[in-house]
Formats: C-alpha cells, sequence, structure tokens
C-alpha cells in the first residue's frame, strides 16, 4: 500500500510539472503575440481566421484547454488538445516500440504520428510539442518553467510569421467567400422579390454575369443586328454563347430552335443556355436533335441551386453537362 500510494504521489508531481509547464507555455504564446504580431491579429480576427493561424492565442488550461503527454526515459510528447476537462487529461509511459533507436532514426512528423496512433489521441489537436532525447522529470519545476516560455516564444514567432506570409490569402479567400454569399443573397432575392417578370429576368441575367466574373469566364454583353444575346464567355479556350431565362414554365423546342439558329453562323461556339423552369419534351428533343452539328450545354433550377446555394464550381458542372452532350452521340440503348 506505501508502494502504490508513493507512486500515486509521483505521478501526481510529474502531472502537476506537465501543468506547470502548459500553462507558462500558453501564457508566453500569447504574450508574444500580443507583442509582436498585434496588426496581424486584429485581422486575422476580423477575417475569422485567428483560431487556425493562431491556434494557441489566449488559450487557459483546464478553461478551454488540456494536455495529453507522453515520457520514455529519452523522450517526451505533449499535445494541446481542445478541450475543458481538466488540465493533464492523461500522462503515458512510451511503450518498448517507442524506444530511443526509434527516436533517432524516425522523422520528426513520423514520431507525432506514431506517438498519436499509440494515444489513440482523438481530441481535436491544436498544438504539439515533441523533446527528443530528454528526461522531461529528472528536472525541476523552475528548469521547466523557463524551458516553457522559451518553446512558447519560438512557437508564437514561427505562427505569427506564417499568419503575416499567409494574409494575403487569407484576405483573397475571405474576399471570395463574402462574393459568393452576396451572389447566393442576390439569387435568394430573385426567388422571393415582387418583380415583374420581365425585371426579374434582366436581374437575372445580369446576375448570371457576375457568377461567370467571379469564376473567371471572362463574359461580355453582345448585341449584334437583329439579334440579342445575354453573354459570351471563356472557359478552357472554348467559346460560350449563352442565353438565361427565368420563365413560369419550361423552355420548349420553339425556344431551344431559336438559339440553335444563333449558333449556325458559329461552328466553333458551344451553346450554353440556363432555364430556371427547365425544359419540356420538346426542347429536350430539339437539343439532342442538333447535338452532331450543334452542341448546348443546359441548365436547369438544380443546377442553378448547386452553382449559387451549394457552391459548386461552375468549371466542373460545365464540364460534366458538356460531356454529357457528347457522349448523347455514342449512347446505345441497350433493349436493342
Amino acid at each position: 500500500m506505501v508502494e502504490d500510494n508513493s507512486q500515486d504521489a509521483a505521478h501526481a508531481e510529474d502531472k502537476l510539472k506537465v501543468a506547470t509547464y502548459a500553462v507558462d507555455y500558453l501564457q508566453v504564446y500569447t504574450e508574444t503575440i500580443d507583442r509582436y504580431y498585434p496588426a496581424v491579429l486584429q485581422e486575422l480576427i476580423t477575417l475569422d481566421a485567428a483560431a487556425d493561424m493562431l491556434p494557441l492565442y489566449d488559450r487557459r488550461l483546464g478553461a478551454d484547454t488540456d494536455v495529453v503527454a507522453a515520457h520514455a526515459a529519452t523522450d517526451f510528447y505533449l499535445f494541446f488538445v481542445d478541450a475543458a476537462q481538466v488540465s493533464v487529461d492523461r500522462l503515458e509511459q512510451l511503450p518498448g516500440r517507442l524506444d530511443a533507436g526509434w527516436t533517432h532514426t524516425a522523422t520528426y512528423d513520423r514520431r507525432l504520428a506514431d506517438v498519436r496512433e499509440w494515444l489513440d489521441l482523438r481530441l481535436p489537436e491544436l498544438a504539439a510539442v515533441n523533446m527528443p532525447n530528454t528526461d522531461f522529470f529528472s528536472f525541476d519545476t523552475d528548469y521547466w518553467q523557463t524551458q516553457a516560455r522559451e518553446h512558447g516564444t519560438a512557437a508564437a514567432r514561427r505562427d505569427g510569421d506564417r499568419a503575416a506570409t499567409n494574409l494575403p490569402r487569407i484576405r483573397e479567400t475571405a474576399h471570395r467567400s463574402q462574393e459568393r454569399n452576396q451572389l447566393a443573397q442576390r439569387y435568394l432575392d430573385l426567388s422571393t422579390s415582387g418583380l415583374t417578370p420581365q425585371d426579374r429576368g434582366t436581374q437575372f441575367e445580369r446576375l448570371w454575369r457576375d457568377l461567370l466574373s467571379f469564376h473567371g469566364w471572362h463574359p461580355k454583353k453582345i448585341r449584334i443586328s437583329g439579334e440579342d444575346n445575354d453573354f459570351t464567355a471563356l472557359y478552357n479556350g472554348l467559346h460560350i454563347l449563352g442565353e438565361t431565362r427565368w420563365f413560369a414554365t419550361p423552355m420548349t423546342g420553339g425556344k431551344m430552335r431559336e438559339f440553335l439558329a444563333k449558333l449556325d453562323t458559329r461552328p466553333q461556339t458551344i451553346g450554353l443556355f440556363v432555364s430556371h423552369s427547365g425544359y419540356d419534351d420538346g426542347a429536350l428533343s430539339v437539343i439532342r436533335r442538333s447535338v452532331a452539328t450543334k452542341t448546348v450545354v443546359r441548365f436547369d433550377q438544380t443546377d442553378i441551386d448547386r452553382l449559387f446555394l451549394h457552391r459548386a464550381d461552375l468549371g466542373d458542372l460545365f464540364s460534366e453537362k458538356l460531356r454529357d452532350a457528347y457522349d448523347y452521340l455514342f449512347e446505345r440503348d441497350d433493349q436493342k
């Protein structure tokens, strides 16, 4: 019983050392970011990217962060995890297979991966610390407080520099996300507004050209004597002539024949027809009968919803539908 109590006391003391190290590490990490990267931090907060780029900033052990640690006589690992159960969630002795030879020969990333797997670490991980060739518990608490401040400062400088370097990309990503949100909202507004059919059609045409611009398709509104077209665009070297329609009823065969006639003088152009109300059987028949000489890609409401509301990639969707159009040439009736 005395031996068990002694082991429990030693384990508790070891956990206290780990907790002390972690507290000082987190504290100096935040202090370093505040001191050297205040402008970067504020912009990251504005862009809602601080947690990704500075994962340990303003973290508190036992409040929103725990640690999982593993050690051997010549190795030590500590993982900061996103949890708030206890300060030191686990402190484990490394197994024999993760010995000094493994520490010496395995790469840093390989060692971390092996230890994570052995720990069966399931909590969301924020950061990791590895001290190879170090017997963590042979030093006193004062020593590890000093080490924690050195390590936490180095980690904060590394993350801060990385955040500063990545700010232009983060700004661009945030800007594009905002643009996508605005496009989606404009589309939803068209679905619920009290616009006249003519005004809604005009706004839908403009919205579609803005979507093309967002995806880098360089749309143009062109007017030719006796012919009105909603847009032309360029995608992967293809010239595209397109029309948009938001009617109360599906497109008919007559509407499709009118569109196909515009492709007669443009043999190298692919047609893109966008109909929020879909297509009737006559329209589909006209499009398919023309596939040997004219290619038309058609989008219906499902496709439009995918682009505006579910952030599908326009190029991927267009390529998928273009292949469907071309593959029709080679379709066979398996029933014959």
